[in-house]
């Protein structure tokens, strides 16, 4: 390699060395920084979620006991679904049909028009003997 390219390793001296050295060096050096930063990070964001959900688990808990000294909950009656439910079940059973709704209209399609001619068939009338009478 030294005939070629006339590269001589052995001769770039202790700087060259140094130099050659420093960068993977260097290299893990970041990188171990790095770990060590992402590692505080996610130490950060798992703490705010445990807190979000002690958050979450405390107010719940705080409903669920106004719910149990306000006491037992009406019971529904017959009536208390909303009149689209109602109305929604008695169909599927086969009571209280009514006339399916009236389809919408659409518009009318425009009228078709004269197909075009491309441009190549353009360019070619023009070139073509007789002009543009002679491919009609």
């Amino acid at each position: 390699s030294d005939q070629i390219l006339q590269l001589r390793g052995v001769a770039i001296g202790a700087a060259g060395w140094c130099m050659a050295l420093i960068g993977p060096i260097g290299c893990l050096v970041l990188c171990e920084l790095c770990k060590l930063i992402t590692k505080y990070q996610v130490k950060q964001y798992q703490n705010s979620l445990t807190l979000r959900h002690l958050a979450a688990d405390q107010e719940r808990a705080e409903m669920a006991l106004q719910r149990a000294s306000a006491g037992p909950p009406p019971e529904p009656t017959k009536d208390a679904a909303p009149p689209e439910t109602k109305s929604r079940f008695a169909t599927m059973l086969g009571r209280g049909r009514t006339a399916p709704p009236e389809p919408t209209k659409r518009k009318a399609a425009p009228p078709a028009s004269k197909p075009r001619r491309g441009l190549l068939r353009r360019l070619l009338c023009g070139c073509a003997p007789g002009g543009s009478a002679s491919l009609e």
